[in-house]
C-alpha cells in the first residue's frame, strides 16, 4: 500500500473515531434523564401555580408552564415517610406496615406485635407500631434505573430508616444527606450535627442550598450519560427557620384571602423555589432539558397546628385540615410533570393521581417494563402526560393514629370518582365506626356530610375499603379494652381531667435537684448525672411547674434535651381566671430530633398575660426516658426571665 493510501484510510480512521466520539454523548441520551423533585410538608395553596397570592414561587410556576399540572394529585399518606416509601416503590405504605414518620427510630424487633394490648383510655382503637424502614429487599426504581445503566443519586432527606436501610442500599450510588433524621440535622444552616453525608459547608450555608450545589455537579458530572437524581429537599419541614433578609421581605406581604400570613414560611418556601429555578437553569445551561424529564410533588399537605409567631405554619384554604389528617388538606399536593416534547406546555389534569404511581410512570418514560415479580399499586401516567386518560378513579388511605389539633382521627379513607368517604375508628364506643361522605366536585372543603343522607353510597365505599385493606394485607384497628368514653384526651384538650395527684404524693416523686418541676399523674421524674430524667406508664410524660415569672406578652421556652421518646413536643400554659387545667386551646407544638444526641429547642408561646402554670411534654413513649438539662423562660426582647439548670 502506497503512502497516499495509507495516509487517507489513516485519515478515514481518525475521521471515523471523531465522529463515535461525537455521537456517543448523543446515542446514549437516547434515554431520558429523569430529576424526582420532593419538598416535605408542602401544601396544596403553597405556590403561585396553585393559587397562593401570598408565596412567592416563580420557579415552580415556571415548571408547570412547561409541563402538566395535576389538580388532583394526591400524596399516599398525610404523613412523610410512609409517602416516602410509596414514591420509591409504587406501593401504597400499609402494604408494608409503614404508617406513621417513623423512619428515625430503631427498628421494631420481628416478634414485635403490631398492636398492643391496651392504650390510653381515651383512644376508642388501639394504634399500631408502624414499620420505620425501608427494607433492603423490597425494589425501588433506584434500584431498577441502577440496573439499567443509569448515574443516580440521592440528595437530601430520606427518613426512611437508619443504617443499613439507607440510600446506598437502595439503588443510589451517590448520596448527599440520606440519613433517618426526620428534618435537617442540627437545623437548617450550617455548621450540620451530622455530616457524615453532607458537605463542609461554611457556617450559615442553608442545607437546600448546600444539597442543590451537589445536585448540580452531579447534573455536570454525568451530562453525557442518563441520569436518575433524587432531589429531595428539606425544606419546608420544622425547624421553622428561613433566611433573614426572605423572612423581611415577607413580613412586608399581605394575602389578599387573609389566610396565609408566617414570614418564615414564605422564606422557606422561596428558598426552595430558587433552588428549583438553580437546576433548571443548569439543565438549560448544558444543554440538556429537552432530554430531562422533571416530576414536583410534595410529600404530604402543609402544616397547619403548628406555631411559628403566632400564626401557623400555613393555611391549606379551601382544603380543609393539614398534615397529618386523612382530610385533603392533609393529602391533595401539587404535583407537576415535564417531560419534553410529549406533555403540553401549561397544561392541566384533574386526572385522579397519586405518589403510588411515580415509579411505574417513570419506568414507561424512560422505556422499561415493569417489573413482574414485585407488587406495584400504583399505575402509569404516561397516557395523562402525552394527552390521553387513563380508567383508574379511585385512591385509598389508611391512617391508623391518633395526630394533632384540631381534630384528631384515627381513620381509613377512598376517592372513587367526585366522592370520597372517610371511615372514622375514633367513635364513642357506642358504634364501630363513624362516617363523613363527600362531593368534592362540590364541596372541596369537605363541610357537608352526606353520610346520612346517601346510606347506600356510604355502604358501596366502605364495602371497597375492607376489601382494600384485605388486599393490602392490612387490620383493622381493633377496639382499646381500656376505652373509657368521656375521658380526658391530652390532644384535643377534651373531655374530664383526671384529679390531679395530692400535694403529699406528689412530693414524694420529687427529687430536690427538680427545681419546683413536678411530674404529670402518671409520669416519674428523677435526677441523674446532672439532668431531670422523665419517664411515664404510658404514652405521655409530661412535666410542669407552678411558679412562673410573670410575662405580658408572650414568651419563648429554650430547653436542652435528648431522649428516647417519638413525636412531636409540647408546650401548654394556663392564665388566671381560664380553666385551671392545661388545655390544648393553650398549648403549642414543636418538632423534636430522636436521635439520642442532645439538642436545644426554642418554642415560641403566644400567651397573653399572667402565667400561673406551664407544662412540658417531651415526646410521646412509654417507660422510655427524655433527659432534660435546662430550662430557659425568655421574654420577647430575648431576656432570660428565668433558668432552670438541673445540675444545680
Amino acid at each position: 500500500m502506497n503512502v497516499r493510501c495509507t495516509a487517507l484510510l489513516a485519515g478515514i480512521l481518525v475521521s471515523a473515531i471523531a465522529v463515535i466520539g461525537l455521537t456517543r454523548p448523543t446515542l446514549a441520551q437516547t434515554k431520558p434523564n429523569i430529576i424526582m423533585v420532593l419538598t416535605d410538608d408542602q401544601g396544596w395553596m403553597d405556590s403561585g401555580v396553585y393559587g397562593s397570592a401570598y408565596y412567592q414561587t416563580p420557579n415552580m410556576d415556571r415548571l408547570a408552564g412547561m409541563g402538566l399540572r395535576f389538580t388532583n394529585a394526591y400524596s399516599a399518606s398525610p404523613l412523610c415517610s410512609p409517602t416516602r416509601l410509596s414514591v420509591l416503590t409504587g406501593k401504597y405504605p400499609h402494604r408494608l406496615g409503614m404508617t406513621s414518620p417513623t423512619g428515625h427510630l430503631p427498628t421494631l424487633p420481628a416478634d414485635r406485635p403490631l398492636y398492643r394490648g391496651q392504650g390510653p383510655k381515651w383512644q376508642a382503637y388501639l394504634v399500631p407500631d408502624s414499620r420505620r424502614e425501608l427494607p433492603n429487599n423490597v425494589l425501588t426504581y433506584g434500584n431498577v434505573f441502577q440496573d439499567a445503566g443509569y448515574a443516580t443519586a440521592f440528595m437530601g432527606k430520606w427518613h426512611l430508616g437508619k443504617k443499613p436501610y439507607i440510600p446506598e442500599n437502595q439503588g443510589f450510588d451517590v448520596v448527599v444527606g440520606g440519613r433517618g433524621v426526620p428534618g435537617p440535622p442540627g437545623g437548617f444552616f450550617a455548621p450540620w450535627t451530622n455530616k457524615e453525608t453532607l458537605p463542609d459547608s461554611e457556617a450559615g450555608t442553608h442545607i437546600d442550598d448546600a444539597i442543590t450545589d451537589e445536585a448540580l455537579a452531579f447534573i455536570e458530572d454525568n451530562k453525557g450519560k442518563p441520569f436518575l437524581l433524587n432531589l429531595w429537599f428539606y425544606g419546608v419541614h420544622a425547624p421553622f427557620q428561613g433566611k433573614e433578609e426572605l423572612i423581611e421581605k415577607y413580613r412586608g406581604i399581605t394575602d389578599p384571602r387573609g389566610v396565609q400570613d408566617c414570614p418564615v414560611m414564605g422564606a422557606m418556601l422561596e428558598t426552595v423555589d430558587d433552588n428549583l429555578g438553580r437546576v433548571m437553569d443548569q439543565l438549560d445551561r448544558l444543554g440538556i432539558a429537552d432530554n430531562t424529564i422533571i416530576i414536583f410533588w410534595s410529600d404530604n399537605g402543609g402544616n397547619m397546628y403548628d406555631q411559628v409567631n403566632g400564626t401557623t405554619p400555613t393555611n391549606n384554604a379551601p382544603l380543609s385540615m393539614g398534615k397529618g389528617h386523612i382530610h385533603e388538606g392533609g393529602i391533595r399536593v401539587p404535583g407537576i410533570v415535564v417531560w419534553p416534547g410529549r406533555t403540553t406546555p401549561g397544561s392541566v389534569s384533574d386526572t385522579i393521581v397519586s405518589t403510588i404511581d411515580l415509579f411505574p410512570t417513570m419506568l414507561d418514560m424512560a422505556g422499561m417494563t415493569r417489573p413482574a415479580d414485585t407488587v406495584i399499586d400504583g399505575i402509569s401516567l404516561a397516557p395523562v402526560l402525552t394527552g390521553g386518560s387513563v380508567e383508574r378513579d379511585t385512591l385509598y388511605f389508611h391512617m391508623p393514629h391518633y395526630i394533632p389539633k384540631p381534630k384528631h382521627m384515627s381513620a381509613s379513607a377512598v376517592r372513587q370518582g367526585d366522592y370520597k368517604l372517610i371511615r372514622v375508628y375514633d367513635t364513642d364506643g357506642d358504634e364501630p365506626f363513624k362516617y363523613e361522605l363527600y362531593n368534592l366536585a362540590e364541596d372541596i372543603g369537605e363541610t357537608n356530610n352526606l353520610a346520612d343522607s346517601m346510606p347506600d353510597k356510604v355502604k358501596t365505599l366502605d364495602a371497597m375499603i375492607a376489601q382494600h385493606l384485605r388486599d393490602t394485607n392490612t387490620p383493622v384497628p381493633p377496639p382499646n379494652p381500656a376505652f373509657v368514653p368521656g375521658s380526658y384526651n391530652p390532644i384535643t384538650g377534651e373531655g374530664t381531667p383526671d384529679t390531679e395527684p395530692s400535694e403529699d404524693d406528689t412530693d414524694r416523686r420529687i427529687p430536690s435537684t427538680a427545681q419546683g418541676w413536678r411530674p404529670g399523674p402518671t409520669t416519674n421524674i428523677s435526677a441523674n448525672g446532672g439532668h431531670l430524667v422523665v419517664t411515664s406508664t404510658i404514652n405521655d410524660p409530661w412535666v410542669y411547674i407552678e411558679r412562673v415569672p410573670r410575662v405580658d406578652d408572650g414568651f419563648v421556652v429554650r430547653l436542652r434535651m435528648r431522649g428516647q421518646t417519638q413525636g412531636v413536643g409540647q408546650v401548654f400554659w394556663v392564665n388566671p381566671g381560664g380553666a385551671r387545667h392545661f388545655n390544648a386551646s393553650r398549648s403549642t407544638r414543636f418538632n423534636m430530633t430522636h436521635d439520642g444526641e442532645w439538642h436545644t429547642y426554642e418554642i415560641s408561646v403566644p400567651s397573653q398575660g399572667r402565667l400561673t402554670k406551664l407544662r412540658i411534654d417531651p415526646g410521646q413513649a412509654k417507660d422510655k426516658e427524655a433527659r432534660i438539662d435546662w430550662v430557659e423562660l425568655v421574654n420577647p426582647e430575648g431576656r432570660v426571665l428565668r433558668r432552670w439548670d438541673f445540675e444545680r
